[in-house]
């Protein structure tokens, strides 16, 4: 039993040190946040980003149908590598002129079905 009652006033201890710790904490991170407008060292007037990973079309149109009974090919030969960019210019506080392109690769080997 007096275990039991010695964990309890363990675990409200720890509670209120958690607490009290929060409440000093809290108000001088919502300070920090609003100094920076969002951002640490200020709004950003251009922005850039660059972006890769694998495309893997669903390959079910009749473009891919065509291209698979005339060529060697299957669905899962129309996949590949993809990179893109995107360039941001802040024109006003709520406008950005914004480009972007991306590309998509991949070369397969194939032949007519019909001349095999």
């Amino acid at each position: 039993m007096q275990q039991h009652l010695l964990f309890a006033r363990t675990t409200s201890v720890v509670r209120m040190a958690g607490l009290v710790a929060s409440a000093l904490v809290l108000p001088a991170a919502a300070q920090a946040q609003s100094s920076g407008n969002g951002y640490l060292f200020g709004r950003p007037h251009v922005t850039f980003s660059l972006r890769g990973g694998f495309a893997q079309p669903t390959a079910s149109s009749e473009v891919f149908s065509f291209t698979s009974k005339q060529l060697t090919v299957g669905r899962g030969d129309f996949g590949g590598a993809s990179l893109a960019a995107d360039l941001g210019i802040r024109l006003t506080d709520r406008f950005e002129l914004q480009f972007g392109g991306g590309a998509m690769t991949r070369n397969v080997g194939s032949e007519f079905r019909h001349f095999v």
